[in-house]
């Protein structure tokens, strides 16, 4: 699929990502207005840099089993994503990659994840609840800051380094 193939399609809704893609980066989904969902199929390796970042209506995201990196800012801004599931292989999800995902509640980081960098989910002022798998070796710098709804901090049993501030502002805690 070429470079932002799609741009413009500003009613589109819906995208199911199959299994003969290998990555998704450059096709250009941020800030589509109406996207409010978001399949990636096992196939797909990985997602690129603010691949859907600013796609405010957007909901809900199903990460498949093959994608091992979801970039920079991949999701960041999507304000109205409440339903995130990370594919098993998963290895690194990526400097503010759910930043600002205000009405993200809860998540699951599978046990493939080996650093959750930094930013990755700051300001997403409703998350309450994480489990952290226990292959999380790193977790950078800011990587929760100002969850302020955040109950308790999701260290994995593998943790080797907690960066700096990264709970920060974490008032329910």
């Amino acid at each position: 699929i070429g470079s932002m193939a799609f741009w413009g399609c500003d009613s589109l809704a819906t995208i199911s990502i199959g299994n003969g893609m290998v990555d998704v980066a450059g096709i250009g989904f941020r800030n589509f207005p109406a996207l409010r969902s978001v399949t990636i199929g096992d196939g797909v390796q990985g997602i690129g840099d603010s691949e859907f970042s600013g796609c405010r209506a957007l909901q809900s995201v199903l990460i498949g089993d093959g994608v091992t990196n979801i970039g920079w800012a991949a999701f960041a801004d999507c304000e109205s994503l409440s339903s995130v599931v990370l594919g098993t292989n998963v290895a690194v999800i990526g400097y503010r990659a759910f930043a600002m995902c205000t009405n993200l509640v809860e998540l699951t980081i599978p046990d493939s994840v080996r650093s959750v960098e930094s930013y990755a989910f700051e300001r997403c002022g409703n998350l309450s609840d994480v489990t952290m798998g226990a292959g999380a070796m790193h977790i950078g710098n800011y990587a929760f800051s100002e969850c302020a709804n955040l109950l308790n901090a999701p260290i994995g049993a593998g943790a080797v380094l907690i960066g700096t501030h990264a709970f920060q502002d974490c008032a329910g805690m």
